[in-house]
C-alpha cells in the first residue's frame, strides 16, 4: 500500500487472493490500516528510537507490526524497549542488495551482531529477512531490462532480488553486480 495508499483498493487486492499482509511507508499509515481492518503490518522503513512508542501502542492494540532493522545499536535499543513494555516486537532484518540505500551488507558482521540482538532479547522477535531492489527503478537500458527479466524468470514474479542473492556469492562487492556481472553468475 506504500504507493495507492487506499484502503479500498487494498480490500480489492486482499478480496483477490494477491497477499496477506501489507507494507506501509509510515507508522501514521500503519495506524489508518490497522483502523480500517488491516492487522498484518511491515512497516518497512528504519526504525528510530522517537518511533518506539509508537510502535509499542500500534502492538498492544493487537497489530501484528512487524519492524525492519539494520542496525546493532537500534536492535538493542528496541529490544530493551520491548521488554520493559512486556512485549515481543517482530522484527526482519533489512538486507542491502543494491545502492547502499539501507541494510546490511550480506558479508557484513553487523549481520550476525542485529540477528544475536534478535535472537538473544527477550522484547525481539525474529521473523526473517527482507530487502528491497530499489536500484531496479534506474533499469532505463535493455541490458538492465534484460537481466531484471531473467531474474523474474529465475525466480518467480516477486523474487528478483532473492533470485539475485541466490546466485550470487555473498563475498561479491555489490558494485560487481552490474549487469554483465550479474549475467554471468545466472544460470543460462
Amino acid at each position: 500500500v506504500k504507493t495507492h495508499k487506499s484502503v479500498d483498493v487494498t480490500r480489492d487486492i486482499v478480496a483477490a487472493g494477491h497477499t496477506r499482509g501489507i507494507t506501509v511507508s509510515t507508522l501514521r499509515e500503519a495506524e489508518h490500516f490497522f483502523a480500517h481492518g488491516f492487522a498484518d503490518i511491515l512497516y518497512a522503513v528504519g526504525v528510530t528510537a522517537n518511533k518506539f512508542a509508537q510502535i509499542a501502542a500500534l502492538i498492544q492494540r493487537g497489530c501484528d507490526l512487524c519492524v525492519i532493522l539494520d542496525s546493532p545499536s537500534t536492535a538493542r535499543a528496541l529490544g530493551e524497549f520491548g521488554a520493559k513494555q512486556g512485549l515481543v516486537i517482530p522484527a526482519l532484518i533489512e538486507l542491502d542488495t543494491d545502492g547502499h540505500r539501507a541494510g546490511i551488507a550480506p558479508a557484513s558482521d553487523a549481520l550476525l551482531v542485529v540477528a544475536g540482538e534478535l535472537h538473544d532479547n527477550p522484547g525481539l522477535e525474529l521473523r526473517g529477512v527482507m530487502t528491497h531492489a530499489g536500484e531496479s527503478y534506474n533499469c532505463n537500458t535493455r541490458e538492465a531490462l534484460r537481466v531484471i527479466a531473467r531474474l523474474l524468470a529465475v525466480a518467480g514474479p516477486a523474487r528478483p532480488t532473492a533470485a539475485l542473492l541466490a546466485y550470487t556469492p555473498l563475498d561479491v562487492p555489490p558494485e560487481a553486480l552490474e549487469p554483465a556481472a550479474v549475467l554471468e553468475v545466472l544460470p543460462a
